[in-house]
């Protein structure tokens, strides 16, 4: 290659090297919040699909406790529904248990909901292979579903305080 072609060939390859990337400010700190949200989901995520994958049931610890919780708030619940005064009560008694049995079920309904979320979240036994890629994906689907699962806590927490409520009353 001689002089001219050399300087043509620097040249051209100037002409088509892309430019130095600026960025504003603005968009520097948004790129960089992304990133860093980014990497604190990546994190939560192999924390959970690690968790999960040494877990001998399958689930989180959090998630395992809540099973639990919550298997015997359902059984409390179904106890109260079966064990409502007679309707030979005065009225007044008679409508508080009717609400009673009403919270005792709702509560019982939103546990059982709770449960099944919890139970699909849990590794079905796969293989050590495949064991891990299903705590992975449970793990995604755990870090899904926390929105869920935290929403379902907080009804059946208004509804334990009300049934709490509704019993004291109905003592005195």
């Amino acid at each position: 290659m001689n002089g001219t072609q050399a300087t043509l060939f620097r040249s051209a390859c100037l002409v088509h090297a892309p430019a130095a990337m600026v960025l504003d400010p603005l968009t520097s700190v948004g790129l960089a919040a992304n990133i860093i949200q980014f990497i604190t989901f990546a994190n939560s995520l192999f924390s959970e699909g690690h968790e999960i994958y040494k877990s001998a049931t399958g689930v989180t610890a959090e998630n395992e406790e809540l099973e639990l919780v919550f298997r015997d708030l359902s059984q409390l619940s179904e106890s109260l529904q079966k064990a409502s005064p007679s309707s030979s009560a005065s009225s007044s008694s008679s409508s508080c248990s009717s609400e009673i049995n009403e919270l005792a079920r709702t509560c019982q309904k939103v546990a059982e909901e709770l449960l099944s979320v919890v139970e699909s979240l849990r590794v079905k036994d796969g293989g050590k292979k495949r064991r891990r890629w299903h705590s992975f994906v449970q793990a995604l689907r755990t870090v899904w579903e926390k929105e869920r699962i935290i929403g379902l806590r907080n009804r059946l927490d208004m509804i334990q305080k009300q049934l709490v409520l509704k019993l004291s009353f109905n003592i005195q």
